[in-house]
Formats: C-alpha cells, sequence, structure tokens
C-alpha cells in the first residue's frame, strides 16, 4: 500500500512535469526535469529515556525507536519553476507514536523575480518555528521539535506567494485548506489564511531581523474550532552563536459558540557552534541547518527554553521547560546527537514532570 501510493505521488509529479511541457511547447522539457531531478531521504532514529512523575507516582521508559523514514524528488522544469514530492512513513514506535502514510509535499513553486508563487501541499513560510526542516532543526525526535508559537498549519493545501524586497524586507500571504504535518490523515479545515511581514540587515560580524507572522483558520462543524493568532520572531546570528526568540498568541473557538481557549508562549533556541557547524537564516529569517562538505565535521551545542500558558473558561494549565544537546554532524549525510530534556506542566494542583534523555541520530542522502 505504501509503495502504490508513492508510485502514485511519482507518477502526479510527472503528468505535472509533462503536462507544463506540453502547454509551453517545449519538446525538451521533461527530458531536461528528469535529468535534474534529485531523489533524497532520511531515516530517524534513536534510543530514548524518560522519566514522567504525577504527584508521588513515578513511571520510567525505555527504548530503541526506528522513528521516521522520508522519501522526496524535485525536479526543475526550467530556471524557474521547481516541482516537488515527499512521502513520509511513521513506524509507530516511540513515545506516542501512530503508524501512517503521509502525503508531505506535492507542490509546482515559480519564481517571479524576487517573488515565488507556490501551489500545491508544502510548508509555507509565514510560521517561522515550524517552517524550519526537520533535517535543519536543533532537536530533530518527535515531540522534540518545537510547537509553534504562532500555531498555524505547517503544510498546508494551496496557494502561496513570498516575496523578498529592497531594504531586507520580505513578506508572504497563503490562503489554503486543509493540510498537516501528522500522520495518520488530514484535519480537515474549512478555509484559511497566513501572512507575514518581515526586515533583516547585519554587518561582516552579525545579521538580525524581525518577522510579524498572523493567521486565521475556520474549523469544521462539527467538532471544529475557528483559530486565529499572530506571533513576533527575532533571531541572531553572530560569531559561532545563532539564536531565535519568539512570542506568539492565539485563540480558538468551537464552531457555533462555545468556550474559547487562549494560549501564549515565549520560546528560545540557540546555538553555539564548536566548530564546522555554522548556522544561518535564509531570506525569510527561517533558521538553516549546518552546511558540511563531503567528509567534513561539524559539532555544536543546542539550547532550548520555553515557557506558556493556556486558559480555557476558568480552566488554566502552565508550562515550560528546556532541552540541551551536543550535535555531531558527519559531512552531509549523517547527524548524531545526544540530547537531555525536562518539561514540567501544571494543570490545577496537578503537576507533571517529564525529563530525560536520547542519543540517535538521522542519516539521509
Amino acid at each position: 500500500m505504501k509503495m502504490k501510493q508513492l508510485t502514485m505521488a511519482v507518477a502526479a509529479a510527472s503528468v505535472v512535469v509533462s503536462g507544463a511541457a506540453v502547454a509551453g511547447g517545449h519538446g525538451d522539457a521533461v527530458s531536461s526535469a528528469l535529468s535534474s531531478a534529485k531523489v533524497s531521504g532520511e531515516v530517524y532514529g534513536a534510543y530514548r529515556s524518560q522519566t514522567t512523575d504525577v504527584g508521588a507516582t513515578s513511571t520510567d521508559v525505555s527504548d530503541f525507536d526506528l522513528e521516521e523514514a522520508r522519501l522526496g524528488i524535485t525536479a526543475n522544469l526550467d530556471d524557474d519553476t521547481e516541482l516537488g514530492v515527499e512521502m513520509g512513513w511513521d513506524t509507530g514506535d516511540g513515545f506516542g507514536g501512530n503508524s501512517g502514510t503521509l502525503l508531505r509535499d506535492l507542490y509546482v513553486a515559480k519564481s517571479y523575480g524576487n517573488a515565488v508563487v507556490t501551489a500545491g501541499r508544502f510548508k509555507q513560510v509565514a510560521d517561522r518555528d515550524n517552517n524550519v526542516e526537520k533535517s535543519d532543526a536543533l532537536f530533530t525526535l518527535p515531540g522534540e521539535v518545537s510547537l509553534s508559537s504562532l500555531g498555524a498549519m505547517r503544510r498546508i493545501d494551496g496557494v502561496e506567494v513570498k516575496s523578498t524586497f529592497e531594504g531586507g524586507l520580505h513578506g508572504s500571504l497563503a490562503l489554503y485548506k486543509g493540510g498537516n504535518d501528522f500522520t495518520g490523515g488530514d484535519i480537515e479545515r474549512e478555509f484559511g489564511y497566513a501572512g507575514s511581514f518581515g526586515w533583516q540587515g547585519g554587518n561582516d560580524d552579525a545579521s538580525f531581523g524581525a518577522t510579524v507572522s498572523l493567521f486565521d483558520e475556520a474549523g469544521t462543524d462539527p467538532g471544529g474550532n475557528d483559530t486565529d493568532g499572530f506571533a513576533v520572531s527575532t533571531f541572531l546570528a553572530t560569531g559561532p552563536i545563532t539564536g531565535t526568540l519568539s512570542y506568539g498568541d492565539n485563540e480558538s473557538e468551537p464552531v457555533g459558540g462555545g468556550t474559547k481557549t487562549e494560549s501564549d508562549g515565549l520560546l528560545l533556541q540557540a546555538a553555539l557552534d564548536l566548530g564546522g557547524a555554522a548556522r544561518g537564516f535564509d531570506s525569510y529569517g527561517v533558521y538553516q541547518g549546518p552546511n558540511l562538505s563531503e567528509g567534513d565535521m561539524g559539532y555544536e551545542v543546542a539550547l532550548e527554553f520555553n515557557d506558556g500558558e493556556s486558559e480555557t473558561g476558568a480552566a488554566k494549565s502552565e508550562s515550560d521547560g528546556f532541552k540541551i544537546g551536543l550535535n555531531m554532524y558527519c559531512g552531509q549525510f549523517s547527524k548524531w546527537f545526544i540530547h537531555y530534556f525536562d518539561q514540567e506542566t501544571e494543570v490545577g494542583a496537578v503537576t507533571t514532570e517529564v525529563d530525560g534523555f536520547a542519543l540517535g541520530g538521522r542519516l539521509d542522502f
């Protein structure tokens, strides 16, 4: 079944390539796209041990898990047009993992000068934190990729226009329905939009910037929620240090009326390059991972702090935690890590604390 889905996705991408070529009247476009096609894949696995304390009750769990596998293909129809498809498989191993197959990407992206128009299923740029690729993230295990401080959909089914401007300005606007980054199927939504506007500058010694993002999503009826929110994100890269600080606030209300849920929080992430693992930010202020040549080694210390709260009527929950880790990169194709994490959540008089460590890696090609 999984192979059938992948075959169908690749076939769909091939149809798009062929159709665009015929429509454009370029007889050699198909061969050009096929010759430029790039196949990439990733496999994530780790040994994790954690302790969960709820009041006076303590539970210990440890296991080795093959967490996730991905396979993708990208191709260039011409200098300005990119086609992409990616499948993902969750093995169901791990802490709370669910097995499933997901069509993660199936898109066409067309450049017009400094602007890019993307249609299909893809990652929108408005969500700063969740827009970071898993392969670029400081912490990469399921549950370790930080929840968005914005709260918008990460992957969308829709259309996005993004552009850079003179003076370091950039912006985006996306209209969409559905799309997500969870295994086991889609979360259906009626309609949503997200936008962002930001600036970045710097000199030879440092780069820095800020972005304001917002979103509004309609929920399905019955059982859905209308959700909207905003976030402010800043970043700094200077010498061996890179970091981001984000504040997000969002509100969710059941379709047809009901008790609202209001959430807000802070997220701080930083990396210290110990050698060969320099990071940076793209032209839209999204965190990028180290770019090493084959045979090179890179090392970094990763840090994260989070603090948030949520209120639903009179019920209130608060959560805060931190993570620290050592990441080692071996050329372009592998990453090995050891991470320690501690997260505490308080709901009324009940406090839950989860702490532990993970030792694992990522292999890609």
